[in-house]
């Protein structure tokens, strides 16, 4: 997983805020310890977590997580509050 949140942060300023959304397919353990990692690897400002729907769970299998990544501009953190 190390290498997947490597590969999440490229062009991520580590030190501005961002805001992260995980998903998961039927894998909150799994997405207990991404949220952990993530936590400590990013300036989370706002994080929201989910299970994955059938459509996508059906071709990811049980088990799958996946994280997106946003760093707002700093216009954007101002509407953002």
């Amino acid at each position: 997983m190390t290498g997947a949140l490597d590969l999440l942060s490229g062009g991520i300023d580590v030190t501005r805020p961002v805001m992260v959304s995980l998903v998961h397919a039927s894998a909150p353990a799994e997405l207990a310890e991404l949220r952990v990692r993530v936590e400590a690897m990013f300036n989370v400002r706002e994080l929201s977590e989910h299970q994955m729907g059938p459509a996508v769970t059906c071709h990811t299998g049980p088990g799958a997580v996946g994280a997106a990544v946003l760093q707002p501009t700093e216009e954007e953190l101002e509407l953002i509050g």
